[in-house]
């Protein structure tokens, strides 16, 4: 059985040849031979150099043309989210021995960056093209070609692995929410998955501000206290707990006891359920 030839991952070609100088990412023979693979094509393809050398150069680059059928053209997204269109092709060094390399020719240049910010996309989840980019709409703008073979987790959030947190990956009924802080900048992004198809999924991404989190608090606490008929200063107590303010400041805001705050701590815990007050956390959700 012939087995499938895949495209090497042209991303990684990017961010291992052209952020190191475009140096040599091989030493080739005359043959088409591989004598000597460099950090940079160990990189590339996530092999060693005894699992590369001394294979046929189109062996390696599997997809790719043999360097005697010319140069290879692709468009590639680093790590970084620069999106880049790069050649490679064979070259040659009159001083090197035996004489030929393979090597990030150029860039041609930048093309349009996707941007960061809110977000529709989707992305195949088959086999082998788990993340891979089916089309990019940013918020308020008109949809995007994804860069062929460009996967979310690079071209979108700058990593060189799929997101540990990505609600894709996780098990549960659809659709699928996860929120993680936008840190070191302040606020939220929530992420929205829901199916689009048999192996492709939709994501939306949406921001929200420090000031929208504490606000969808405070009305999540207004409906569980009307429902749990919780007293106006009970419902007063309960919503400076949710602040995090200790029982000695939250008497002297509302101007009653400490012995009266932990008496209206009590009866809220245990009309709306809860536990404790860490419990809290757990009720609002």
């Amino acid at each position: 059985m012939t087995r499938a030839r895949t495209e090497p991952d042209w991303g990684a070609v990017a961010l291992a040849m052209l952020e190191r100088g475009r140096e040599p990412a091989a030493w080739v023979d005359a043959g088409g031979t591989v004598r000597l693979a460099t950090a940079s094509l160990e990189r590339l393809l996530g092999a060693s150099p005894r699992a590369l050398e001394g294979r046929p150069v189109a062996a390696v680059l599997a997809g790719a043309p043999a360097p005697a059928e010319g140069r290879v053209e692709r468009e590639v997204t680093t790590a970084a989210g620069r999106r880049l269109r790069v050649a490679l092709e064979p070259g040659c060094e009159p001083a090197a021995e035996p004489g030929a390399l393979l090597r990030v020719l150029e860039v041609l240049g930048d093309l349009p960056g996707l941007g960061a910010g809110e977000l529709d996309y989707a992305i195949e989840t088959g086999p082998g093209a788990f993340g891979r980019l089916a089309w990019v709409r940013p918020l308020g703008g008109a949809a995007l070609d994804p860069v062929p073979e460009a996967r979310c987790h690079e071209a979108l959030h700058g990593r060189s692995e799929p997101c540990s947190d990505c609600p894709v990956r996780g098990g549960g009924t659809w659709p699928r929410v996860h929120a993680r802080t936008l840190a070191p900048a302040p606020g939220y992004e929530v992420v929205t998955a829901a199916p689009e198809g048999a192996e492709r999924v939709r994501l939306t991404v949406r921001r929200l501000a420090e000031a929208a989190v504490h606000g969808l608090v405070e009305a999540r606490a207004r409906a569980l206290a009307r429902g749990a008929g919780l007293s106006e200063r009970e419902e007063a107590v309960l919503n400076r707990l949710l602040q995090a303010e200790g029982l000695a400041d939250i008497g002297r805001a509302l101007g009653i006891t400490l012995r009266t705050v932990k008496f209206h701590q009590a009866n809220l815990l245990r009309k709306l359920g809860a536990e404790s007050r860490a419990d809290l956390a757990r009720v609002l959700m």
